[in-house]
């Protein structure tokens, strides 16, 4: 993305003295950086582009400052509308690729019952709690499931055939917890009514590194965390 157009300074160097110039503290993935910088990139280049080229500017710019926490709402962040068909509409073929990366093959959306009082199906009779370092005080299940503030189960995925990591907030705190289950089931298993018993449930403060290390995970909790700011701005 060091290209110049026109003689004028190279893009990232323009970029570089945006921020420098407005104090902005960059940082990857943040929504208002995004369409800062994306609103300068427009209103200083767009004369000079045509449309194709000025979207690739700006697919180049994601890439480029944003590569490991691009999902469709960053993207959308830049260009300013939602990308219905990435392969088909995105002139960059490895940004297309990282905003539909394969699907999973294991369901894990069945950890979302934990929060809709249906929880008795999928908690196994002698299901263990391990309260790793938080002060929530969970000695057992029904600690958990009495706490109060808590949200949807978040970026959940696989980490095994047998583990599902995902994120929750609790009063308005991030938490990471682990499921261990009994077996995870296919989509098409999971379409047909068939659901996992968890046996023991983890919960933390910190971000594991198996959880973190799954592709994905980080673009995903930078996506959670930001639409949690964009809430409490109505709250």
């Amino acid at each position: 993305m060091n290209l110049s157009l026109d003689g004028l300074s190279g893009v990232n160097d323009a970029i570089l003295n945006h921020r420098s110039k407005n104090g902005i503290a960059f940082k990857a993935g943040d929504y208002s950086i995004i369409s800062s910088e994306c609103s300068f990139l427009r209103s200083s280049y767009q004369g000079k582009l045509n449309t194709l080229d000025m979207r690739r500017l700006q697919e180049a710019y994601i890439l480029e400052n944003h590569k490991d926490m691009i999902t469709p709402k960053v993207l959308q962040q830049c260009l300013g509308y939602a990308v219905d068909n990435p392969q088909r509409d995105l002139t960059f073929k490895l940004l297309a690729d990282i905003i539909t990366p394969p699907t999973p093959t294991l369901d894990t959306f069945f950890i979302k019952l934990l929060s809709t009082g249906e929880h008795e199906k999928i908690l196994s009779p002698t299901i263990k709690i391990s309260d790793r370092d938080t002060n929530l005080r969970i000695a057992n299940v029904s600690d958990y499931i009495g706490l109060r503030d808590v949200s949807f189960a978040a970026c959940h995925t696989s980490l095994s055939q047998n583990q599902v990591g995902f994120i929750q907030s609790i009063g308005n705190q991030p938490y990471y917890l682990t499921a261990s289950v009994d077996r995870l089931y296919s989509k098409e298993e999971a379409g047909q009514g068939m659901l996992p018993l968890i046996n023991n449930l983890s919960i933390s403060a910190s971000l594991d590194e198996d959880y973190r290390s799954i592709p994905g995970v980080m673009r995903c909790i930078n996506d959670w965390n930001q639409s949690r700011k964009i809430a409490s701005y109505w709250q």
